[in-house]
């Protein structure tokens, strides 16, 4: 099982913009399959790892009743929900949401969200959590973003959908 102690770190202070710079993404080959593959890898293990520290929140907490019920629901439903796990408050045994977002990069790097998580993340604000995994590859950390995505971060656009 994975430590608890020492994981957990306040979310980064929001940065200010500055001027939008526009850049011209540079030309080169990029095989999406492996790309792909490797971020499913990555989003797996950091969900793993979320699970196991739910697990020891909870142990330490006392209550051992809810560990039983924690249910990492992307893998065993699907993908639709807008949220990877289902957790418990300690307190009071309120149901959690925790969508996970992992990457091997450091705390301030991007990392992407889909309309229905933000849709998800937005029509239940006090159950909802976004887990930020980083630094996986060498001593992964995680900071918490508690209630709608949209006004804990800054979104942009990044992908249209087009129709004729």
């Amino acid at each position: 099982m994975v430590r608890v102690e020492g994981v957990f770190v306040p979310p980064p202070e929001p940065t200010t913009m500055t001027a939008k710079v526009e850049l011209e993404p540079p030309v080169r080959q990029i095989d999406f399959a492996l790309r792909d593959a490797m971020n499913r890898r990555l989003g797996e293990m950091g969900g793993r790892r979320v699970v196991d520290l739910e697990k020891r929140r909870l142990l330490a907490a006392g209550r051992d009743d809810l560990t039983g019920k924690l249910g990492w629901v992307s893998n065993t439903s699907g993908n639709g929900l807008g949220y990877d796990i289902v957790s418990f408050g300690h307190e009071c045994g309120d149901e959690l949401h925790l969508e996970v977002k992992t990457t091997t990069l450091g705390r301030h790097f991007p990392f992407m969200v889909s309309a229905n998580e933000v849709r998800v993340s937005a029509r239940e604000p006090d159950a909802y959590m976004l887990y930020r995994v980083f630094g996986f590859s060498r001593e992964p950390k995680v900071y918490v973003l508690k209630g709608a995505i949209e006004a804990a971060c800054r979104l942009a656009a990044t992908m249209y959908r087009a129709t004729i």
